[in-house]
């Protein structure tokens, strides 16, 4: 990005300014300046990038869940192995020829 940090002064005649001071103050906004503009273009990169990445795992869990054979438990949350290991063993108590009763 290219432009022009300018400064104006009024000036009476009685004063006088050190230019090289000016320039320095120019100098220190027109670093701050760049610096937020590529701050926010590292935002916009970063953005861009996490909304593909959203999409793509948006798409991936679609995907899994299409392909899942499991019939889903009611109530249960989660996939991790644990909860699939605990669903696998209480499917081994729930065994049809094994009636459980209570007295």
């Amino acid at each position: 990005m290219i432009g022009t940090l300018t400064i104006d002064r009024i000036w009476d005649g009685s004063v006088d300014f050190r230019f090289d001071e000016d320039v320095r103050f120019l100098a220190m906004i027109a670093n701050l300046m760049g610096q937020t503009v590529r701050l926010h273009e590292v935002i916009a990169r970063d953005r861009e990038r996490l909304m593909t990445e959203q999409s793509r795992l948006a798409k991936e869990l679609s995907a899994t869940r299409a392909t899942d054979r499991e019939p889903r438990q009611q109530g249960i949350l989660g996939e991790s192995e644990a909860i699939r290991s605990v669903l696998d063993k209480s499917r081994l108590w729930r065994a049809p020829t094994r009636p459980f009763f209570c007295a």
